[in-house]
């Protein structure tokens, strides 16, 4: 499994990667693109060959996006390939100036505590990071700090939002209508649901709403399998991160996780099991299980135990699993993802004067860490202007 987009590029030596070398060295010598955006598999292909894009690129893709590298934009998804061709004409040649040039010294920023800056330096070389109890560490966390430290600050749980009105007036303000049939006026709101959710929240008439629906999200089913294992013995062939699988593969899966081996520390107490996370559908979803509304767990966990038993030759007793279904869980940013999003920037301002502001997975980077700096730089801005749109990057 390719860890990085260097490794996806230039591949160690393999059968698999035979011709990739010689095409990274013709690199250099392909035109740049003046087009505003293209796909993914259109950058690669042209410039690393089409080899590349339908084996390593469509399945780095599928590990991210659970995405299909024929629609998504390389602009939006891998703005460091797109920037390195548009700055330097070529990736191979942005690559190597970057290698020669100097690294600026670390610095922080004043308002980073020495406890935080101690916490960046741990982690800075870490690829995946993990939290005990699962993601909802995180949300837990934040919901205690605001509690505890923020007596002006409420929280309201079960309120469904229906409605978002703009302003009438520069300084009216926005009204928020709920399910229950109450409303709020407010003079910012931050939404950080996905952009497809937000959508049927505004004005009928509004075109914010239709470029906020453009882009389409994927269903994705996260199988944990657990396998019975010797004591501190690896039932797995290989020791890595896991594996993903290209497009060119006629296989359900599009990706396993070697949960045991890329974070040990969560298998403490119990070393006699071996820990896998199998994820299924991403683009995939509706040629492999059909509609939603008939998807049959049963069915995808014999699909999934069989597959990963085939792929990694495990004869092991299965222990437990866990089936989960993930509905719209991944905005997929497609060609012309970047000027849509200055498009929304404009009428965000237009017709809510600047005081909606968006935020979360559907923008600037569907990752944790993407959306935990979208929402800094939203917090960051709002210090200083009430005219923050969250996409003041784009």
């Amino acid at each position: 499994m390719p860890t990085s987009l260097v490794e996806a590029l230039f591949p160690p030596k393999n059968h698999v990667f035979r011709g990739v070398v010689r095409r990274g060295a013709l690199e250099p010598f392909i035109p740049k693109s003046n087009s505003l955006d293209e796909s993914i598999h259109d950058f690669v292909s042209r410039r690393f060959g089409n080899h590349v894009a339908e084996n390593m690129i469509s399945a780095l893709v599928h590990g991210i996006f659970a995405g299909d590298s024929r629609i998504l934009s390389v602009r939006s998804c891998f703005p460091s390939l797109w920037e390195a061709e548009q700055k330097y004409g070529s990736v191979v040649r942005s690559l190597i100036v970057s290698s020669l040039s100097k690294q600026a010294p670390e610095s922080f920023s004043p308002d980073i505590s020495v406890k935080e800056a101690d916490f960046i330096k741990r982690i800075k070389s870490s690829s995946i990071y993990s939290f005990k109890n699962g993601l909802e560490t995180l949300t837990n966390a934040i919901e205690a700090d605001l509690k505890q430290n923020y007596p002006n600050v409420t929280i309201l749980k079960n309120t469904e939002v229906t409605q978002i009105n703009p302003p009438t007036s520069p300084n009216a303000p926005i009204v928020i209508e709920t399910k229950n049939g109450e409303k709020f006026n407010a003079t910012n709101v931050i939404s950080s649901i996905s952009s497809g959710a937000l959508a049927p929240l505004l004005p009928e008439n509004s075109p914010l709403g239709l470029l906020l629906a453009v882009n389409p999200a994927v269903n994705v089913v996260v199988v944990n399998l657990n396998f019975e294992n010797p004591p501190n013995t690896s039932i797995l062939p290989i020791s890595g991160f896991g594996y993903l699988v290209p497009r060119t593969q006629p296989s359900p899966v599009i990706g396993v996780i070697f949960d045991s081996e890329t974070i040990p520390e969560q298998s403490q107490g119990t070393p006699h099991i071996t820990r896998l996370t199998c994820m299924m559908g991403g683009a995939r979803f509706n040629e492999i299980f059909g509609s939603v509304d008939t998807f049959d767990k049963s069915a995808c966990l014999e699909t999934a135990v069989a597959t990963v038993r085939k792929d990694l030759n495990i004869t092991a007793p299965l222990l437990s699993s866990h089936v989960s279904l993930h509905k719209n869980c991944i905005t997929q940013y497609t060609v012309g993802h970047a000027q849509r999003l200055q498009k929304i920037d404009a009428i965000l301002r237009q017709e809510f004067d600047g005081r909606l502001a968006v935020a979360g997975s559907s923008y600037l980077g569907v990752g944790v860490n993407d959306c935990v700096l979208g929402a800094r730089d939203i917090a960051r801005r709002l210090q200083t202007s009430q005219s923050v749109t969250g996409l003041e990057r784009a």
